[in-house]
């Protein structure tokens, strides 16, 4: 009598057990892979299939797709008899690096238990145009175009001048000399280091440097002139984060070009008297102008 009712009790705990949802369960997901392009959509079913009496809920999450997109599963839930699937829907981002990406749906049965996954594997591939648009992007970070205060010191003579007279006694006087001049100026630099690597060409890698060095070019407006300098350089840059404006400074040193720079003509010598002509008198000031060079220092804000 006793053992007939352990048998009993035991068997009411196996149908209890069943009741309550018991048993094991798989997720699937159907297809189980997609292809993708940056910035498009693939979809998913996910199903539960029951075995040994399973009928509890079973909640889904899903992960890894980290920061190229949103996952989301439609609905988050299923309920037995699991007939009814969910929708596993991935939406990438346009800067999505091109790669497979292992998604995880996790299922757990809801008052407790072992939760079952399935994998969902995501290729996303290069979208047409998006290879020039993550060049021309690393290229902006490095090439850049800025408006720069330019000093420039003459060092090589002779000396520029703007003003000379002749005083009484016949001798040439400079009043005023233009060796060293400041001005604005328009410049572009490229910074080809720290170098550009082929992941940053192809888009597979950001290119999140703050600082670079480089060659410059520089021109002066002018007025009788389109062009009064051209210079050219080295240039050290910081850039500031992305979005920013302005985007970056820069500090260059280089040789400036000044193509119509005004000097003494060579008759005329500062301190020493000046020629005459036959009646003995000085011949008045004449200038002429010639190419220079400069020391170049400018200080670029870039946009």
């Amino acid at each position: 009598m006793r053992v007939s009712r352990v048998v009993a009790i035991a068997s009411l705990a196996l149908l209890s057990r069943a009741a309550q949802g018991q048993g094991s369960f798989t997720v699937s997901a159907s297809p189980d892979a997609g292809t993708v392009t940056q910035g498009n959509s693939v979809s998913s079913s996910v199903t539960i299939t029951p075995a040994g009496g399973f009928n509890a809920n079973v909640a889904l999450s899903v992960s890894g797709l980290g920061s190229c997109g949103k996952a989301t599963l439609s609905p988050t839930t299923l309920s037995a008899p699991y007939s009814k699937p969910s929708t596993l829907t991935i939406t990438t981002t346009g800067s999505c690096n091109p790669q497979d990406y292992p998604i995880t749906v996790a299922g757990t049965p809801a008052g407790g238990g072992a939760p079952q996954n399935a994998t969902f594997t995501l290729t996303v591939s290069q979208a047409a145009g998006n290879t020039p648009s993550s060049i021309s992007d690393t290229l902006k970070n490095n090439f850049g175009f800025g408006v720069a205060l330019g000093l420039s010191t003459n060092v090589f003579g002779p000396d520029m001048v703007t003003n000379a007279t002749i005083d009484a006694n016949g001798i040439v006087r400079v009043n005023t000399r233009a060796n060293t001049t400041a001005g604005l100026m328009l410049e572009t630099h490229y910074y080809i280091w720290p170098r550009v690597t082929s992941e940053m060409l192809a888009g597979t890698a950001p290119d999140n440097r703050t600082w670079g060095h480089g060659p410059f070019v520089a021109a002066q407006p002018g007025t009788s002139q389109i062009i009064s300098a051209v210079g050219a350089g080295w240039m050290f840059g910081f850039r500031r984060p992305k979005g920013s404006t302005p985007s970056g400074f820069g500090l260059g040193v280089g040789y400036e070009a000044i193509p119509a720079a005004q000097v003494l003509g060579s008759e005329f010598v500062n301190g020493k008297p000046a020629p005459v002509d036959s009646k003995g008198n000085p011949l008045p000031i004449r200038y002429e102008t010639q190419d220079k060079g400069s020391v170049l220092v400018v200080l670029s804000v870039t946009f």
